[in-house]
Parts: C-alpha cells; sequence; structure tokens
C-alpha cells in the first residue's frame, strides 16, 4: 500500500468515526463508554497490577476514539498533498 494510499484510507476512516459517534446516539455510546473505559478516573487498582492494567488497557480504547474524532484532518491533508507530491516527482 502507497503512502497516498494510506493517508486516504485515514482519512475515510477519520469520517466514519465521525458519522457514527456524530449522531445523537453516537454520542450517548461515547459518554458511556467514556464512562466505563475510566476517561476520567484512575485505572490503578492497588495491589492488583492484572487489573490495572486491564483498565488501562480500556482507557486506550476511548482515547484511540476521541484522537480519530479530535485530530485535526490537516495534518492528515498536508501529508497527503506532500505524498501526491512526491509521487508526481517520482514518475
Amino acid at each position: 500500500m502507497t503512502a497516498l494510499q494510506l493517508i486516504r484510507d485515514r482519512l475515510a476512516l477519520k469520517g466514519k468515526y465521525r458519522s457514527v459517534f456524530g449522531s445523537h446516539d453516537g454520542q450517548i455510546v461515547l459518554q458511556h463508554l467514556a464512562s466505563e473505559c475510566f476517561l476520567n478516573r484512575s485505572t490503578i487498582i492497588a495491589g492488583e497490577p492484572h487489573l490495572t492494567a486491564l483498565n488501562e488497557g480500556s482507557r486506550r480504547v476511548i482515547l484511540a476514539i476521541l484522537r480519530q474524532l479530535h485530530e485535526p484532518a490537516d495534518n492528515l491533508i498536508k501529508k497527503l498533498e506532500e505524498a501526491r507530491y512526491e509521487n508526481a516527482t517520482d514518475a
């Protein structure tokens, strides 16, 4: 897969995240995930490293979703334009 295709795919995926979580129902689900996945509370359980690791894994999921929703698409678009330029000069 080329860098150009990878960036296009990431932009498309970002749009799908916004489509799913941008609706009213999606916002309700996102709020539920945030409360269940330790977004605003500690993942640490004293003396329980395995449970702490499990909680931290859950937290990483909600953070990944939020990153997809809030990362500026401008960064990906800039990379897309750079990849197009590189492909044009390579030809």
